[in-house]
């Protein structure tokens, strides 16, 4: 689990690629429909791997919904920061953790008409990973690939989400295997701009 050589800068550079044009698709199919704000948060569980040493934790995320552009396809922007604690049994240092910040861009799919809603998620973009405790390691970027799923209802002039969101990103270690993450999400969407 300790990292021995960081990503190269071109792994994030061709992330914040990917994220540019998604963005750029977006403003320019979205003038016409609506802009929504996202803040959500709950429970992260480090699987396989990463979960032998930090099995559990805490998440935040907050995002931005562009759409729809096309039918029920809405492209979403989102951030997250997590810290995972570590197993003393395994790590040693109960009071070691790990930190991710991830930024991911993607395309959303719901039925619109439906009184609650189930969507779904695909994407991809950055996790900067970083450790903290008595013997930190150099913060690590790598590139992250994000599958969701939930559903979601109206409540006044909010939205209501539930979701279970899987995340893979790179390791710290040059060729192993990647890292896996589950996020358990509850949070509210609101809109900023509709358009008329």
């Amino acid at each position: 689990m300790t990292a021995t050589r960081p990503s190269t800068a071109r792994v994030p550079r061709r992330a914040l690629l990917l994220l540019a044009l998604l963005t750029l698709l977006a403003s320019d199919r979205a003038g016409a429909q609506s802009v929504a704000l996202s803040l959500g948060g709950g429970a992260a569980i480090g699987l396989g791997r990463l979960g032998e040493a930090f099995p559990h934790g805490a998440q935040l995320t907050a995002g931005v919904r562009l759409g729809p552009i096309a039918g029920p396809m809405s492209v979403s922007l989102d951030g997250t920061f997590t810290s995972l604690g570590a197993d003393r049994y395994i790590v040693g240092d109960p009071n070691l953790s790990t930190r991710l910040a991830s930024l991911t861009a993607g395309l959303s799919f719901s039925p619109r008409a439906w009184r609650v809603r189930p969507y779904g998620l695909v994407g991809a973009g950055i996790t900067r990973r970083s450790a903290g405790g008595a013997a930190p390691a150099p913060a690590v970027t790598s590139l992250d690939l994000t599958g969701a799923g939930g559903a979601e209802t109206n409540l006044g002039r909010f939205i209501v989400y539930a979701e279970a969101r899987y995340r893979r990103f790179g390791s710290a270690v040059e060729d192993d295997p990647p890292f896996e993450l589950l996020l358990l999400s509850l949070g509210l969407r609101w809109a900023t701009w509709r358009s008329r």
